[in-house]
């Protein structure tokens, strides 16, 4: 395939390839977020990186969970999942939900991060820069380890001023490759 290089047609031969393909991969920028949900047993939660939103009309988000994983199967028993973004400063945050975190129906804290319900009764951390509240989860599972669930947003908010969202590229952690 033809490429343009300094004003001259190049091929992708004329360049060195080099990295891995791990690392290629690994420079696809995703946000870190943590994801949660609220069915018959509880509360749950659990940090995720692999989100995009796929509609306008009807505005939806996809997200990619680890298949299987407590928290793919708790966010499809309720049907509701909240994302809630935190900002580069958060990244304490998002490692305290690197593993599943399960949660009684009368706590006002995960992991010692205080939230409330919101709409959809999905835990929202108060600390968080913003959340999305999505329902009517559908999945596409052939996407090998991790099963795709796209949702309808149904409700956002967003504490007062700008944040920098947490990037997983930033920071000292890796997911992808």
């Amino acid at each position: 395939m033809p490429l343009l290089k300094n004003d001259e047609e190049t091929t992708m031969s004329d360049y060195e390839l080099t990295g891995t393909r791990v690392e290629v991969l690994r420079h696809i920028p995703y946000g870190i977020h943590i994801i949660t949900t609220r069915d018959h047993e509880g509360l749950h939660a659990a940090s995720v990186s692999w989100v995009m939103q796929v509609s306008f009309e009807p505005t939806r988000l996809a997200v990619a969970l680890r298949t299987p994983s407590r928290i793919l199967q708790h966010v499809l028993n309720s049907q509701v999942f909240a994302l809630n973004l935190i900002g580069r400063e958060q990244a304490d945050m998002a490692h305290a939900f690197f593993r599943y975190t399960h949660a009684g129906f009368d706590q006002d804290t995960l992991n010692g991060y205080r939230c409330r319900p919101g709409e959809t009764a999905c835990p929202l951390f108060v600390e968080a820069a913003a959340w999305i509240e999505c329902q009517n989860v559908c999945t596409i599972q052939d996407c090998g380890d991790h099963t795709l669930i796209i949702a309808d947003v149904v409700e956002v908010g967003m504490r007062p001023g700008a944040f920098v969202p947490l990037d997983l590229w930033e920071s000292p952690w890796s997911y992808g490759g």
